[in-house]
C-alpha cells in the first residue's frame, strides 16, 4: 500500500496539467510532522476571494491511482444576489482527519500531498463563469 501511495504521489507531481481542470486550483501541501499521531488534521484555506453574489462549494480532492478522493468541502454563501464586487474570507478550516489517514495509512515517508480545490455546485458539478481565488493552503494538527 505504501508503495502504491508513493507511486501515485510521484505521478501527480510529474503530471500537474492532467490533475487540474475546469478552473481548479492545484497545491502541493506539506504534511505536518505529527500528522500520524494527531487527533485532528485540518486543511486551512487562507485569504479566499469570491464574487459577492455567488453561492457554491469549495471541494478539496486528491488522487489515488485513477480514483479521485474527496478530502472535504466547504460551502461559500452569497452575500446577496444584487451585490456586486468581491468578498474576502480570511480562512476556512476543513477537518480532513479521517479521509487523509485512510488515504495515507501508515506511510512513513510521505511528506507532501497534491490537492485540487474546485468551485462546485449543489450536485458537485464544476461551476464556471466566475473568478475565485485563494492565497495559501496549509495543514494544522491538534
Amino acid at each position: 500500500m505504501r508503495s502504491l501511495i508513493l507511486i501515485v504521489l510521484i505521478i501527480v507531481v510529474l503530471c500537474p496539467v492532467a490533475f487540474a481542470d475546469d478552473g481548479a486550483k492545484q497545491f502541493s501541501v506539506d504534511l505536518p510532522d505529527d500528522w500520524r499521531d494527531a487527533a485532528r488534521i485540518r486543511l486551512v484555506l487562507e485569504n479566499i476571494t469570491t464574487p459577492a453574489n455567488r453561492a457554491f462549494k469549495l471541494r478539496v480532492t486528491t488522487k489515488s491511482g485513477s480514483e479521485t478522493i474527496v478530502l472535504g468541502s466547504a460551502p461559500i454563501e452569497a452575500i446577496g444576489r444584487d451585490r456586486t464586487g468581491t468578498r474576502s474570507i480570511p480562512s476556512i478550516r476543513l477537518d480532513v482527519t479521517r479521509a487523509l489517514k485512510r488515504l495515507l495509512g501508515n506511510s512513513a515517508d510521505v511528506s507532501r500531498i497534491q490537492i485540487v480545490i474546485q468551485a462546485v455546485g449543489p450536485r458537485n458539478e464544476p461551476v464556471k463563469g466566475f473568478e475565485w481565488n485563494l492565497k495559501r493552503v496549509v495543514f494544522e494538527t491538534s
